[in-house]
């Protein structure tokens, strides 16, 4: 089973990589496996549509189901002979997806857009985070998101954090994102107004 859409997203983080994409459709392949990276013969593929806010664990969840379905069907149709295995079209360009790394979640406010980093906090909840330096009290800190929202997208005079209306602000070069959960080192979530 890869969870993807293969040739699409070969490699070791196929659901971030969907995500980081903006896919709008995603899906599960079951193939036979073969010296190159996720790159066998196919026998069966899934898809389904997804939105631009689906969370990561949502996106698993939907993508185990599809493969529970798929598995079963496929190696039994494939082991009578009913199902012939289909060679990967490898003229789709495949992209490949890198093995995620701590420093993958660090956000530099200064070369990121609303949208790459709303996806961002999306593809890397739990592991590895998305963080963002701030200053607590004189103090350099990681700030880890939790859940962000693009708010405005007019492009920000100053890139700051701000608080607002009783919103905690991101102004970006393209745009304003609410941090609508956020935690601090060692400490417990806590909402952006919070």
């Amino acid at each position: 089973i890869h969870p993807s859409l293969l040739p699409k997203h070969r490699g070791p983080a196929p659901l971030e990589s969907t995500i980081l994409a903006g896919d709008k459709e995603a899906g599960t392949s079951i193939m036979l496996i073969t010296s190159e990276m996720d790159a066998g013969p196919i026998l069966a593929q899934k898809s389904f549509k997804i939105t631009a806010d689906i969370s990561k664990q949502e996106f698993w969840g939907r993508l185990l189901e599809t493969s529970r379905k798929l598995l079963i069907p496929s190696l039994r149709d494939y082991l009578f002979g009913s199902l012939t295995p289909q060679p990967q079209n490898e003229s789709l360009a495949p992209t490949y997806s890198q093995l995620i790394k701590k420093h993958d979640g660090d956000i530099d406010p200064h070369t990121v857009s609303t949208t790459e980093l709303t996806r961002r906090v999306r593809a890397y909840s739990g592991w590895p985070g998305t963080r963002l330096q701030v200053t607590v009290r004189g103090t350099a800190q990681p700030l880890t998101l939790h859940e962000v929202r693009i708010v405005n997208a007019q492009p920000a005079q100053t890139i700051k954090l701000s608080c607002e209306n009783k919103q905690l602000l991101l102004h970006l070069t393209n745009g304003t994102i609410e941090i609508m959960r956020a935690q601090l080192p060692n400490k417990a979530i806590v909402t952006g107004q919070d």
